[in-house]
């Protein structure tokens, strides 16, 4: 009977370790399935990061491109003018101050003699 006794008592050890082994399995899966999902959760929070950089970038350069072309268009439209009047009115525009030396004279406008 001490026999059988010793049997059980070991028989109950070993299915307490096989117990608390595979408790401590689990806990170490939880714990490494965590650190994946904060792995995860780190890497789309920088993907995120990194398109909403770039969406930014593309944004930048197209009102840059935008500002530039108008910006080109009002240069090539001054190249064009020959009117002394009319480029006196696209610097106002532009919100550019002409000179006072540079205003147009009442008595020879075509000419743009100081008064």
């Amino acid at each position: 009977e001490e026999v059988v006794t010793k049997r059980v008592v070991y028989h109950e050890l070993v299915k307490e370790n096989m117990e608390r082994n595979r408790r401590a399995q689990e806990w170490e899966n939880k714990v490494q399935q965590a650190k994946r999902d904060q792995a995860e959760a780190r890497i789309r929070r920088l993907a995120e990061s990194k398109k909403q950089m770039q969406q930014e970038r593309i944004k930048a350069l197209k009102k840059s491109w935008e500002e530039k072309t108008k910006l080109m268009n009002v240069i090539d439209t001054i190249k064009m003018t020959n009117n002394p009047k009319a480029l006196h009115g696209l610097a106002k525009k532009m919100g550019v101050e002409v000179p006072r030396k540079m205003h147009l004279s009442k008595s020879d406008p075509g000419l743009g003699v100081a008064d």
